[in-house]
């Protein structure tokens, strides 16, 4: 038998089943979510919108909606109409061997309606599958930041004189990741530097206000993460 054209990952199979045994009217009622549901950069934050707007069970919802962002991206990484993806990723289904894929006739035709039916839904579908592949397509992403304040104290030749200064020293804990590790930078900074740094995230903000107020005007959306 010939190699398929598309390999499915073993760890999909769970969700692939879910997504196969959706009845047409569940899919109907998915379909409805998914178009209801803002895009968002953030996937989880879609798929839980996704799960509070429809009766589906949120299980089902949590792992056929990754599932067709993923699909879609393969889609069109792979160049596929959105009539012959279904039928490429039947093919590579039924391949595995496994039970759960052997379709009868009737319910191939039923699980390609179903894939077609889904992943034709661009917005917003679409723009959720390339916003959070996009939004990850840098070197390093932050994870996390504190800024830690010490008071220090600064002794002078004996000690046992007591304490005749001190200092407020502040550090600023980066810890970001990229694609294989997470990593960590420590970064003191005086009060001229908290000034500063008050001062760009008030101008980004602004920035960011005018930017969304054009966005607006234009009738585009603003994708956030939450």
């Amino acid at each position: 038998m010939a190699a398929s054209v598309i390999q499915v990952p073993e760890r999909d199979f769970e969700a692939l089943e879910a997504l196969c045994n959706l009845r047409q009217d569940e899919v109907t009622f998915l379909a409805e979510a998914l178009r209801a549901t803002p895009a968002s950069i953030s996937m989880s934050s879609y798929v839980e919108g996704v799960a509070a707007r429809t009766s589906l069970s949120p299980s089902v919802v949590r792992a056929v909606v990754p599932l067709l962002l993923t699909m879609y991206r393969v889609r069109i990484s792979g160049n596929w109409t959105i009539n012959e993806f279904p039928k490429l990723l039947i093919e590579a289904l039924v391949s595995t061997g496994r039970q759960e894929f052997q379709f009868s006739h009737d319910k191939l035709e039923e699980v390609e309606h179903s894939i077609s039916t889904l992943l034709a839904i661009d917005n917003p579908v679409g723009i959720v599958a390339k916003a959070s592949s996009l939004y990850y397509e840098h070197e390093n992403l932050l994870h996390e930041f504190t800024l830690i304040t010490d008071f220090r104290p600064v002794f002078g030749f004996n000690p046992a004189d007591g304490v005749p200064a001190a200092m407020i020293v502040h550090t600023l804990n980066v810890v970001y990741h990229d694609r294989d590790t997470f990593n960590e930078v420590k970064v003191v900074v005086d009060e001229a530097d908290l000034d500063r740094l008050e001062a760009l995230i008030r101008r980004a903000r602004s920035k960011s206000k005018s930017l969304r107020q054009m966005a607006q005007a234009a009738s585009v959306h603003v994708l956030d993460k939450e």
